[in-house]
């Protein structure tokens, strides 16, 4: 319901710029930029939700390790508190993460809760189509730990 109220907002918001612009700058022009408003739009409300996710995994996992939690429970909470009603969706995240561990050169507990969101992510969304993307995300993901390990004084 949110999504489809955002989107006749953009189509009413799109509609009203081209009205507005279509004198001054003629229609082409008004009709390009009508358009480029709603996907400006999209695009910050993506990024800013995709930061969002990471910063409440990451969040959620500082405060249990803040509250005494070992590593490997505040993962598990981490991942439980994601997925509350979906255990199918706990269970294959958990194991992609084994899978990921196993293959991979013993890492710090950073990289592991990075490794976990980035795969949290994924089963969310999907995989990101191309390395760049899968590169951002996971630059993304260190730029929201680092000031949240700081606050919690865990890392």
């Amino acid at each position: 319901m949110k999504g489809g109220i955002g989107l006749l907002v953009m189509l009413i918001v799109a509609t009203v710029a081209f009205f507005l612009l279509r004198d001054p700058l003629g229609s082409t022009w008004a009709l390009i930029v009508s358009v480029i408003i709603p996907c400006l739009w999209f695009r910050i409300n993506l990024r800013a939700g995709t930061i969002g996710l990471f910063k409440a995994n990451i969040r959620s996992y500082m405060i249990l390790r803040h509250a005494g939690d070992s590593h490997e429970e505040a993962l598990a909470g981490m991942v439980r508190s994601r997925f509350p009603f979906s255990t199918e969706k706990q269970v294959e995240v958990w194991n992609r993460f084994e899978t990921l561990r196993a293959m991979s050169q013993p890492q710090d507990q950073a990289h592991d809760l990075v490794n976990l969101v980035y795969l949290i992510f994924c089963v969310t969304h999907g995989s990101p189509p191309n390395l760049m993307m899968q590169l951002r995300f996971r630059d993304q993901i260190w730029t929201v730990y680092a000031p949240l390990a700081k606050k919690y004084g865990v890392g």
